[in-house]
C-alpha cells in the first residue's frame, strides 16, 4: 500500500526523535546528499494509512522508531513531545519541500540501539553519539532549533 503522507497547512508532517543520555544525542550520519548535508536527527514520515489514532503524531513517532531502529527490541520508555518546527528545504527536483517536523526527546528506553538506521530494508545511515555541546555543527537549522529547546529544559 502506497504511503499517504499527512499534510497540514500545505506542509508534509514528519516525526523526529532525539535520544538524549549523558549529555549526548544520537544522530544519523548519512552519506552526503546534493546539499552536502549528512548529519541529522533520526526521523520518519507520518503515514495516514498506519497512523490513524487521534494522537497520530505520537503513533507515528513510536512506529518510526521501531522501523528505523530495526533491531526489533528498541522501545522508548520515557519520552516527551519537545517542539514543532516548520521548515522549508530544497528538494532534488529543484523545488522546495515544506515540512512540519514534530520533535520528541527520549531519555529512557529498553532494548538495543543498532549501529545504523534502515530504509526499505537496507542500511540507511550510521548512528553516532554527539556531545550536545556540539549541536551547532548539525547542518539543518530545524534540528539546531529543536536542540536549543531541549537545552532550555535540561
Amino acid at each position: 500500500m502506497k504511503e499517504r503522507y499527512s499534510i497540514k497547512d500545505g506542509r508534509t508532517e514528519a516525526v523526529m526523535w532525539i535520544l538524549y543520555k549523558d549529555n549526548k544525542i544520537l544522530i544519523e550520519d548519512r552519506p552526503q546528499d546534493e546539499q552536502g548535508e549528512s548529519r541529522c536527527i533520526p526521523c520518519g514520515h507520518i503515514d495516514l494509512n498506519r497512523d490513524k489514532e487521534d494522537n497520530y503524531i505520537e503513533s507515528a513517532f513510536l512506529r518510526e522508531c521501531q522501523e528505523e531502529f530495526e533491531s526489533g527490541n528498541f522501545k522508548p520508555i520515557k519520552y516527551d513531545f519537545l517542539t514543532t518546527v516548520d521548515f522549508d528545504e530544497p528538494n532534488k527536483q529543484g523545488g522546495i519541500d515544506r515540512l512540519r517536523l514534530h520533535y520528541f526527546v527520549i531519555t529512557e528506553w529498553t532494548g538495543d540501539i543498532p549501529e545504523y538506521t534502515v530504509e526499505d530494508n537496507k542500511k540507511h545511515a550510521d548512528l553516532v553519539w554527539l556531545p550536545i555541546s556540539k549541536y551547532k555543527e548539525l547542518p539543518q537549522s530545524c534540528d539546531r532549533q529543536a536542540l536549543e529547546e531541549l537545552l532550555k529544559r535540561v
